[in-house]
C-alpha cells in the first residue's frame, strides 16, 4: 500500500509538471498571443471553430492567460453543459488544483461554478431536483455577496430562464 502511495503521489506531480509545459507552450504560440491582445480589449469568444473535445482546454487555458477577469462559458444545453463542467474539472485536477465543485479548483482556490437551467416546464407541478437548486444558488449567493467568480459554466436555457433578483437574493442570505 505505502509503494503505491508513494507512486500515485509522483506521476500525480509528473502530471501537473506535464500540463503546466504543455499549457506554456500553447499559451506561446503566436495564434494565442494574438487572440490575447484583441481580448484584453473584453468581449465574447466563440469555439465554433474549435473542436468540441478541445473546447474546454482551450477555455482552461484562457483562464490561464486572463486571471484577473471571470470567464462565462455558454453551452448550447444541459448535456453539453455537464460535458464541459466535467472536461474543465478534469484539466484543473491534471493541473494540481484540487478541490471544490468535486475536484477542480482554480490557481486562487476557487472552482469553476455550475449554474444549470431549471430542467423543468413552468406549467409542471413538481420541483427541480435538489441539485440543480443547490448549484443555481451557490452561483447566484456567490455573484451577489460580493464575492469572485473566476469561471461560470452555464448554457443558453438557464440563462433565459427568470431568477431572483440580486437585491432580494443578498438580504435573504445568511452566512455562519
Amino acid at each position: 500500500g505505502w509503494c503505491f502511495c508513494v507512486f500515485f503521489s509522483c506521476a500525480a506531480r509528473e502530471t501537473a509538471l506535464l500540463v503546466q509545459t504543455i499549457l506554456r507552450s500553447v499559451l506561446a504560440t503566436p495564434a494565442l498571443q494574438d487572440l490575447r491582445a484583441r481580448l484584453e480589449k473584453g468581449g465574447g469568444l466563440s469555439f465554433a471553430g474549435v473542436h468540441p473535445a478541445a473546447q474546454p482546454f482551450f477555455a482552461f487555458a484562457l483562464r490561464e492567460l486572463f486571471v484577473d477577469r471571470p470567464f462565462v462559458v455558454v453551452t448550447e444545453g444541459v448535456k453539453a453543459q455537464e460535458s464541459f463542467q466535467q472536461d474543465l474539472e478534469t484539466w484543473f485536477a491534471l493541473a494540481g488544483r484540487e478541490g471544490a465543485r468535486k475536484v477542480a479548483k482554480s490557481e486562487t482556490g476557487q472552482a469553476p461554478l455550475f449554474y444549470p437551467s431549471w430542467e423543468i416546464l413552468p406549467h409542471e407541478s413538481r420541483l427541480p431536483h435538489a441539485d440543480v437548486i443547490s448549484e443555481r444558488l451557490q452561483t447566484l449567493v456567490t455573484l451577489s455577496t460580493g464575492g469572485r467568480a473566476e469561471m461560470i459554466v452555464t448554457n443558453v436555457t438557464a440563462l433565459l430562464q427568470r431568477t431572483f433578483p440580486a437585491d432580494a437574493l443578498g438580504t435573504s442570505t445568511r452566512v455562519f
